[in-house]
């Protein structure tokens, strides 16, 4: 994938002379490989009139965050499949997160719901 690089680079550096389809992969291409020479370039698409460079730049500067919050709500989207009973330490981490400071884009939502479904078991069918 580093041999995109360059290239991405470029739409970064240059996003209005590149239709967003083609800036968003960028950004979420250099922010994976932790460019972090690019990083002041992803922060100023923060604001960009696209939804998706906007999103893509948020995974590019806190994947972290962002990956915990997709985890968390695939456990609850998938509740049915998921294997029962959840292991302990995945239940801690969630509650651990609960508490940890929180800025602007995280939300305990799901971190709740995912706590409330292992707190009442399905019963079999």
């Amino acid at each position: 994938m580093r041999r995109y690089a360059p290239t991405f680079r470029y739409y970064v550096r240059n996003p209005f002379d590149r239709p967003t389809e083609e800036v968003a992969p960028a950004v979420r291409l250099l922010g994976h490989l932790r460019f972090e020479s690019e990083r002041p370039y992803i922060a100023a698409l923060a604001n960009d009139r696209d939804q998706h460079v906007r999103v893509a730049v948020a995974e590019a500067l806190e994947p972290r965050l962002l990956d915990y919050q997709r985890l968390i709500r695939a456990y609850v989207d998938h509740w049915d499949e998921v294997p029962k009973p959840i292991d302990p330490r995945v239940l801690g981490a969630v509650r651990q997160s609960m508490t940890a400071p929180k800025d602007k884009v995280s939300s305990t939502e799901y971190h709740k719901k995912l706590l409330d479904l292992a707190s009442h078991p399905t019963p079999p069918k």
